[in-house]
């Protein structure tokens, strides 16, 4: 189900407890995520709702104890019940801002009993002409704010209790005033409590909802950036790797040797371009932001004499592209070539390029091949690693450069880049 679902469901487990983990919190305390969740600022601010609403209950009521204390007809019982209530509320928005978070259901359930319980027994110490349009008869003001910040429970079946509850007690308490002349007061106040404490639980509902969806989308971007940099260590770290199996043979030639040593540096500092979070290579320039396919080729078959690399590019001299499409070039070829050195056991290598004449859009089409005569290999049976399957397929399609590779067992490989540029 897609979108926020209907608010009279429950909240999901994941939406339950505020501090639980979720993905891409795994490691880190619970006392930190509480501040960094967008679902643990929505408890604070719950709290900090909760916590105004019955200090204002308060001060509400405390101008009318005193002319509420003449007027009750059992004025030490108004006064006791009075202080319950103002303990009780006071207690209740101390312990909601020092939690930083709402009551817990089993407070908010003594909370509702305590209001009930405090509707029926004032019937017998407010004077029926002061239980509507008076704070003489507090008792139904102090009824409304417990409906109200009770719809922080996370059940909905709970809640509904605790408001059928909490309206069954007024309606007790009010009952008297039914037969005479303030029977649309008392209708009004109860739909009063309905809709007002509805409409708490509504806005409720929806910012912990929206919360738990924002949380897992800031969970899910942390997870795709944790995948994105680990497949950016591969491309730094994957040729890089194969010089340094291959220096570690003892059996390498001196002229070999030479060569790698001499890629060795190119890849070191690559890495630390890598690391320090710049780019990984300077390349020669065609002009302010292209770079010559040509130049990308020699570049990229520089430090592979070993392999008798046969380069006709000719076609390729007049054809640029943009310079981050041309630096990912340069890597995939000698990815490729890599490849070529470590398995293929090859006797030639020859890369070719080729261009078409620019079309009526005024684009040319290009293809670069790098092909063996080496041992070769299985396509559809064999999978592609690290280098062939992220630094050649899938980094030179984030430039529109589609890679195709073609091998069989005993017939060599041939590896296919083609892409466009403008003429």
């Amino acid at each position: 189900m897609t979108g926020l679902p209907l608010p009279w469901r429950d909240l999901g487990a994941t939406a339950q407890d505020p501090s639980a983990a979720r993905a891409g919190h795994s490691g880190t305390p619970p006392e930190a995520r509480r501040t960094t969740t967008t679902a643990a600022l929505v408890e604070q601010a719950a709290a900090v709702g909760v916590a105004a609403l019955r200090l204002s209950l308060v001060v509400q009521m405390v101008p009318a104890v005193v002319s509420g204390t003449h007027l009750s007809p059992h004025p030490r019982w108004y006064v006791a019940m009075w202080t319950v209530a103002v303990v009780v509320v006071l207690v209740g928005a101390v312990a909601a801002l020092v939690r930083r978070r709402p009551l817990p259901a089993p407070a908010v359930y003594v909370d509702v009993a305590i209001a009930v319980v405090l509707l029926v027994l004032s019937s017998t110490a407010v004077p029926v002409e002061d239980r509507t349009g008076s704070w003489v008869g507090w008792t139904a003001g102090y009824a409304l704010t417990i409906a109200c910040t009770s719809g922080t429970l996370r059940s909905t079946r709970a809640w509904l209790s605790c408001l059928g509850a909490v309206v069954t007690g007024y309606v007790v308490y009010a009952g008297p005033l039914a037969d005479g002349p303030e029977l649309p007061s008392v209708v009004a106040n109860t739909l009063g409590y309905v809709v007002l404490a509805g409409t708490v639980r509504l806005i409720i509902w929806y910012l912990r909802r929206i919360s738990g969806i924002a949380d897992d989308a800031r969970a899910e971007v942390a997870r795709l950036a944790r995948l994105e940099e680990e497949h950016r260590a591969q491309l730094a770290m994957h040729d890089a790797t194969t010089v340094m199996q291959l220096l570690a043979d003892p059996t390498l030639p001196t002229g070999l040797r030479a060569q790698l040593q001499s890629q060795a540096v190119g890849e070191v500092r690559r890495m630390r371009s890598y690391l320090r979070g710049e780019p990984g290579r300077d390349l020669p320039l065609d002009g302010a932001d292209d770079t010559r396919l040509r130049s990308v080729v020699d570049e990229a078959c520089e430090g592979f004499a070993d392999l008798g690399v046969e380069v006709s590019t000719d076609l390729l001299d007049e054809v640029a592209v943009e310079r981050d499409c041309a630096t990912d070039l340069v890597a995939a070829l000698r990815t490729v070539l890599h490849n070529v050195r470590r398995h293929a056991r090859a006797s030639r290598v020859v890369v070719h390029g080729d261009a078409s004449p620019p079309g009526l859009d005024g684009v040319r089409r290009w293809t670069i091949c790098v092909s063996d005569d080496g041992c070769g290999f299985e396509v559809a049976t064999t999978p592609l690693g690290v280098g062939l399957r992220s630094q050649v397929v899938d980094q030179l399609a984030l430039h529109e450069v589609a890679a195709a590779i073609r091998s069989s067992p005993g017939r060599g490989t041939r590896v296919e880049l083609t892409g466009s540029a403008a003429a």
